[in-house]
């Protein structure tokens, strides 16, 4: 939850996607990619969602959106302040995403 409340604040920072905190990098977050995930239910959205979102980046240059979208499609913005810390990004995310399916595959 403590990346939504971050998220949400470099939204409304008027100068651009800037952290607000002085401990946070000071690059704006100017690279961004949004991935959707369908489902065939929500109820596996929602869990992967709470499965996913619980993580803290290890760096202070990627940050993460996650929200359900229509009936069941899982939505995930990457931000960061470099291609780089994004491709980085992108692939964790994808990683932890097939372990989150995999789980939900033998156990739902």
């Amino acid at each position: 939850m403590k990346q939504h409340t971050l998220f949400h604040q470099l939204i409304r920072n008027k100068k651009g996607l800037k952290p607000k905190s002085s401990s946070m990098s000071e690059k704006p977050f100017t690279f961004k990619c949004t991935l959707s995930i369908k489902f065939p239910r929500r109820i596996d959205a929602e869990r992967t969602m709470k499965s996913l979102e619980v993580d803290e980046e290890p760096s202070n240059k990627i940050t993460k959106l996650f929200k359900i979208k229509e009936e069941s499609a899982l939505e995930v913005t990457i931000c960061a302040t470099e291609a780089k810390m994004l491709r980085v990004g992108v692939s964790s995310f994808c990683d932890f995403l097939r372990v989150a399916l995999l789980c939900l595959n033998e156990f739902s």
